[in-house]
């Protein structure tokens, strides 16, 4: 027994270099093998089988993060698309509605351009610099007044018809009290009846007031200035009857008129000069 345990401990084995050498040498015949004869593939698919859920899994946060950083740089340049594109959105619409406003007054102008030409009567071309502050009244103040000659009860035309009239002048200014003023009352005439009426500021539009029933007046009757009440010319549009309403609790008819003229939007109007008339 004793004999044979000291045979095992002092049995020899291979020194490392015929180890090294023999590991080389299967090595290089499994490599022969595989590359001539494809030997190993089977090894080779079972491997690639077995590691592919830890490539999958080492892979997993770089893809992560390359997403992340897509996204971001796409959602960043999306941002500053959408503010570019928001900007010129917004300086397109301003050019738009600068354009729009010019065509406008363009037109305006050339409109009243004719009227002047084509008036009998002598017309001064004033602007509206200042409106009423007052809700109950309907009156704006015009760039000419006593030093231009200007005196109250000057009528105020636009190209489309009676404005209001002069009804106070200061030295470098006038106030014109609109046709929708409630103080204000315009004798009219009928131009498809001829009837001659009265036409009422309400504040905020016009009116045909205490007309019995019966009274021949219709919806889309044009009305202009009669020159009974010798402020206004005969034969300026005033308004034309939007509707006539029959009450059954008076005998008098509610007739719902609409101005011509701009006497809420215009800029720019003419003064009549009473008893001028152009050379």
């Amino acid at each position: 027994m004793a004999a044979s345990g000291q045979e095992v401990m002092f049995a020899r084995r291979l020194s490392p270099a015929l180890r090294l050498t023999f590991w080389v040498a299967l090595s290089l015949l499994v490599i022969v093998l595989d590359s001539r004869l494809d030997s190993l593939g089977w090894l080779r698919s079972g491997l690639a089988s077995a590691l592919y859920p830890v490539q999958v899994a080492t892979r997993a946060p770089l893809q992560w993060l390359e997403t992340m950083g897509g996204f971001f740089v796409r959602h960043g340049e999306l941002l500053a698309e959408n503010r570019r594109m928001a900007v010129e959105l917004r300086d397109a619409r301003a050019k738009l509605l600068l354009q729009t406003q010019l065509a406008q007054e363009n037109a305006h102008l050339r409109a009243l351009l004719s009227l002047r030409r084509s008036s009998p009567h002598k017309l001064v071309a004033v602007r509206v610099i200042a409106e009423s502050n007052d809700p109950f009244s309907q009156r704006v103040e015009i760039d000419k007044g006593a030093r231009d000659g200007f005196k109250a009860g000057w009528p105020v035309v636009d190209e489309h018809g009676l404005v209001g009239q002069i009804t106070r002048v200061y030295p470098l200014s006038s106030e014109v009290s609109l046709i929708t003023d409630r103080a204000e009352v315009v004798p009219v005439q009928d131009l498809r009846s001829g009837l001659r009426l009265l036409l009422y500021g309400t504040g905020a539009g016009v009116e045909l007031r205490y007309l019995s029933q019966g009274v021949d007046v219709k919806p889309g009757d044009r009305l202009a200035t009669s020159g009974l009440d010798g402020v206004y010319p005969a034969g300026v549009p005033v308004a034309w009857v939007r509707r006539v309403t029959t009450y059954t609790s008076t005998p008098y008819l509610g007739i719902d008129c609409v101005s011509f003229a701009g006497v809420d939007s215009g800029r720019t109007f003419f003064v009549v000069v009473p008893g001028e008339t152009k050379p």
